[in-house]
């Protein structure tokens, strides 16, 4: 028996809602990097999305990154060689959370995606902007995934967030957006768990939630798989971009439906209160993401 199944009565409430709760957002949204050149804009989403897991995202776009953009001159392979773990540590030297930076797992990371760049011989990122499809053997999703460091998660998190972006700030265009993977990461899990959309078919994986405890690699899988269904019903049955639903899921999550403060419980403020199921029902509002020492999640 599948542990997870859809609330389709919460889902038809928050579609009915759906566009002024977007409307909300679209001063989020924005577009991270303004340089007038394309190619730049990618190489910057690009990497960012590599090395981006169990890392603060404003701090890594607004500062990190553009660090390392300058630092390795635009990400070549030779000047990110140069870079020591106690350089990689410099540039993220306010980042508060000193444990999360990871220097030698995020450096080995952007040598070897920028050394499988350097070898080959097709321009990637220009072949990326030109692509028009999501699926297929050379759409955006089995070219992105299938390179160095984007492929290790079974999921295709960073990958899928990466094209989400792209197609968001209309990088690229596309015209089977129907085949866009969602990207499910905590505050995603956080967002679909609180406000209701997935029922549990047993209440013992309510309690472990609730308690915080570690979940093996494959029952977090099966809670990714269940969202990602999840995000793909909402998408065919109202036609709501699943681009859009995510930075919804994962803005509302990282900002207002955080881990350790819900503002709807202590501020009276949240954009999704008329459909969370979890504005009025405490044991939702509870819900925590599973542990997890997987880094790719």
């Amino acid at each position: 028996m599948n542990a997870y199944s859809f609330d389709t009565n919460v889902i038809d409430k928050f579609v009915e809602q759906f566009h002024d709760i977007y409307q909300n957002f679209m001063d989020f949204g924005g577009i991270i990097y303004n340089d007038t050149d394309k190619i730049v804009r990618l190489k910057k989403l690009f990497y960012a999305c590599a090395i981006c897991h169990n890392m603060n995202w404003d701090f890594l776009c607004k500062t990190a990154i553009p660090r390392l953009y300058e630092e390795t001159k635009g990400f070549r392979y030779s000047e990110v060689c140069k870079i020591d773990e106690i350089a990689f540590e410099y540039i993220f030297r306010e980042y508060p959370k000193k444990h999360k930076i990871e220097a030698a797992t995020r450096l080995a990371m952007l040598r070897k995606l920028s050394k499988y760049i350097n070898d080959e011989d097709i321009d990637i990122f220009n072949n990326i902007l030109e692509l028009n499809s999501v699926g297929g053997e050379c759409g955006l999703s089995n070219t992105i995934n299938t390179l160095p460091v984007f492929e290790d998660d079974p999921l295709h998190k960073k990958g899928n967030l990466l094209i989400q972006i792209l197609l968001r700030e209309g990088l690229v265009s596309v015209d089977d957006e129907y085949n866009v993977a969602p990207s499910i990461d905590y505050h995603v899990i956080r967002f679909f768990l609180r406000n209701g959309f997935i029922k549990f078919a047993d209440e013992t994986i309510i309690n472990r939630l609730i308690n915080g405890e570690t979940f093996e690699l494959d029952e977090i899988t099966e809670l990714r798989m269940a969202i990602a269904d999840c995000m793909k019903y909402i998408y065919n049955h109202a036609n709501i971009s699943i681009a859009k639903l995510g930075f919804i899921a994962w803005t509302v999550g990282r900002d207002f439906c955080r881990i350790d403060y819900v503002l709807c419980e202590h501020e009276k403020t949240c954009p999704m209160k008329r459909t969370c199921r979890g504005n009025i029902d405490k044991v939702y509002r509870m819900l925590k993401e599973p542990e997890s020492n997987v880094g790719f999640y």
